[in-house]
């Protein structure tokens, strides 16, 4: 903890060298009236390649190369109310035939301009916007569709993400638990989101369950969730090549809510300063991250004290350096394609893991006909 101040003093120094982008945003859930009774076809998906090269106790390195894709049927019926079905796709490079296959349905519901209720498939992945220590962003390559319920709000001073995610589903006597995740992910904002010095305090949470009464093991119910808050002053410059400057401090925390406790920490918390910047199409970040009995069912072990599916520990504290560089770069209105590199130094354990990857992203949405 000695380490905590002087890291904030160094990442304080270089907030005025750099800053960060907004990665793997650019669709919007939200659809305009103007489209109603037109037929669209749409194709959501992504190309990748991650390289991951860990070598600490609680995860190894792996690599992940393939493609995810999710032809649908894009139906306004009204200005309020859209309807997609298709199937999603997922293929990782070198094993044969396609990996995972699901059929694909979306409803949409949005009576005003700043609500939407989704039902069926949800947007989830990098839409949820969750940090690191909370979710991994590469559950988009591995975990591409989720399943559910879904609430979005988009305002001048405040947007959110609540949701369902419903994972397994058991019937009468399945020998295996139901699972599923619930989770917010909100930005409050104290002026206005486009002011030149914007000042706002994220509110995330996460639960994720494993239970069930009718199924025939006697396996523990298993409850375990995460929440993190803080502030974050994000100063602006529209005609400059660097973008944005954003400097944030962030607290995480961790309970288990199991009635039987299956793992070894009952509670924890985490403090993860930041800074970032982005010039051009290049983001830079630096953060510090100091946890203390830190776990989380769906975040980066990096950042953890343990593995919840396994209940491995590798003591009580963690403390992190984080760097990433990206270059993120958008390809008209509905693809984008990015590079980075990720370097995660174990103060502690005096170990370093990284990760490096590419991938491309696309949605269009290619319009068919209007009917009447």
């Amino acid at each position: 903890m000695k380490y905590f101040f002087s890291v904030i003093l160094f990442l304080l120094i270089v907030s005025s060298a750099f800053t960060q982008i907004n990665s793997f945003k650019f669709h919007p859930a939200f659809f305009e009236s103007a489209d109603s009774q037109k037929v669209f076809l749409s194709v959501d998906g992504s190309a990748f390649f991650k390289n991951n090269e860990y070598f600490n106790k609680l995860e190894e390195g792996y690599t992940l190369p393939g493609y995810f894709i999710q032809p649908s049927l894009t139906v306004q019926f009204t200005k309020d109310f859209r309807l997609s079905a298709g199937a999603g796709f997922l293929k990782y490079s070198g094993r044969d035939g396609i990996y995972e296959t699901e059929p694909f349905l979306r409803a949409q519901y949005q009576p005003v301009s700043w609500f939407q209720m989704i039902i069926g498939n949800i947007y989830g992945g990098h839409y949820h916007r969750l940090a690191e220590p909370m979710y991994r962003w590469e559950y988009d390559f591995t975990r591409p569709m989720e399943s559910g319920l879904q609430f979005l709000f988009n305002s001048r001073y405040s947007e959110a993400d609540i949701w369902l995610n419903w994972e397994k589903f058991i019937m009468e006597g399945d020998p295996f638990q139901e699972v599923l995740t619930v989770g917010i992910s909100s930005e409050f904002y104290y002026n206005s989101k486009d002011a030149d010095l914007s000042v706002s305090s994220p509110v995330q949470a996460i639960f994720r369950h494993h239970g069930g009464q009718i199924n025939s093991i006697d396996t523990p119910m298993q409850t375990l969730g995460n929440w993190g808050t803080g502030i974050t002053f994000r100063k602006n410059f529209n005609q400059n090549k660097i973008k944005y400057i954003e400097t944030s401090l962030l607290y995480f925390g961790f309970c288990d809510f199991s009635p039987q406790k299956l793992q070894e920490y009952r509670n924890g918390f985490g403090l993860y300063p930041k800074v970032k910047t982005k010039i051009n199409d290049f983001t830079l970040e630096c953060g510090y991250f100091y946890g203390n009995r830190y776990l989380s069912a769906l975040g980066d072990n990096l950042f953890h004290s343990g593995v919840v599916e396994d209940q491995s520990h590798s003591g009580n504290l963690k403390e992190l350096i984080t760097g990433k560089l990206v270059f993120d770069k958008k390809i008209g209105k509905a693809a984008s394609i990015g590079a980075y590199f990720e370097l995660y130094m174990d103060y502690r354990n005096h170990l370093s893991d990284y990760d490096y990857g590419v991938h491309f992203r696309f949605n269009p949405d290619f319009f068919l006909v209007k009917y009447h």
